[in-house]
């Protein structure tokens, strides 16, 4: 994260800059918190594609913590992460299991395997 800092900025300077261009290309409000959220997302697309890139799973968790410093300080955070659970139901609907005896060996899915079936990549 420190290198991060001296190479793009304080997070929450940068953060509220991208969070404005957003919010005028999109004419409507963008938080920075909306911002570290779609960072995100976009980590979770990559990662579907790439899943043996470890720099994007280390960038998710470090984005991660930025929507968290965030979440405390945003007052649309709890519209907004209904609005992500709304979304996750959608994309990827936890299956209905059927009782299975213990001795039987179940698989789980992977969430990149639920994402990559939400956006048609099976």
């Amino acid at each position: 994260m420190k290198e991060r800092g001296s190479r793009y900025g304080d997070i929450h300077v940068c953060f509220d800059r991208i969070a404005k261009i957003a919010s005028v290309m999109l004419n409507k409000e963008v938080t920075k918190y909306d911002v570290a959220m779609i960072h995100i997302a976009t980590k979770m697309g990559r990662i579907v594609e790439n899943p043996k890139h470890c720099d994007s799973f280390i960038d998710l968790v470090n984005y991660g913590a930025i929507a968290a410093e965030f979440a405390t300080v945003s007052s649309n955070v709890e519209s907004t992460e209904d609005d992500i659970a709304q979304m996750a139901r959608k994309l990827a609907p936890i299956p209905k299991r059927e009782e299975k005896s213990r001795e039987e060996n179940t698989s789980t899915s992977s969430i990149g395997e639920l994402i990559s079936n939400a956006l048609g990549k099976n």
